[in-house]
């Protein structure tokens, strides 16, 4: 297995539902950037798809909501709170055993296992 230059084993970073492993906890794809923008511009605004913003199931459900609301370029919902629950991304640590059959990150897997 592949050591830290400290001797350690090395980490791999995988979401639960991911489809590839990371070899940086900073790469891009696991930090979620969260937006804003006045609600009143929503109907004109569009994901990274081409797809409209519905209101987030957690933290909007049926509740009224502040002028400004928050979203993610690739995201499908907005929301009233930047703190929501949904606008996390969990990272699971991996060892390389763990992390067998799944492809690198086309950003920051490109080094060798």
């Amino acid at each position: 297995e592949e050591e830290t230059e400290e001797g350690e084993e090395a980490e791999y970073y995988v979401t639960p539902s991911g489809t590839v492993y990371h070899l940086s906890r900073e790469c891009r794809y696991l930090k979620i950037v969260v937006l804003d923008t006045q609600k009143s511009k929503l109907d004109s605004l569009r994901n990274s798809s081409g797809g409209k913003y519905y209101p987030c199931r957690l933290c909007v459900h049926g509740q009224e909501v502040s002028e400004t609301v928050y979203y993610t370029r690739a995201g499908s919902s907005y929301h009233a709170s930047e703190n929501c629950s949904s606008l996390t991304r969990t990272v699971q640590v991996k060892s390389e055993d763990e992390i067998a059959g799944l492809p690198p990150c086309s950003v920051c897997g490109q080094g060798n296992r």
